[in-house]
């Protein structure tokens, strides 16, 4: 009787040290996981805040592109109409009557 209440407390210390073994994994796996999970985070939030810096240059300089196209169209405007008045016409396209 004493050797199997022997055999079944070493038994119950192997399974008592495997379980401490099983929680010490869990535990690396835990860690492990959080890690990977705080990278992931980082790498996204750098991949976002690359994107944004890349699309905020393309619309300067769409915005660039869209003043200068506006200034010439207005400059050209302007000229037709200086061209127009020394036709002696408006700009609503009436002769002046000059004298």
């Amino acid at each position: 009787m004493k050797e199997r209440v022997d055999n079944l407390i070493e038994g119950l210390r192997r399974v008592e040290a495997k379980l401490d073994g099983f929680i010490e994994r869990l535990a690396r796996i835990e860690q492990n996981y959080l890690h990977l999970r705080e990278s992931v985070r980082n790498e996204i939030a750098a991949d976002l805040k690359a994107d944004v810096v890349g699309t905020n240059a393309r619309l300067d300089v769409e915005l660039r592109e869209l003043r200068t196209q506006l200034h010439e169209e207005v400059v050209a405007s302007l000229k037709r109409e200086v061209r127009l008045d020394d036709q002696g016409l408006t700009r609503r396209g009436q002769r002046n009557l000059k004298s």
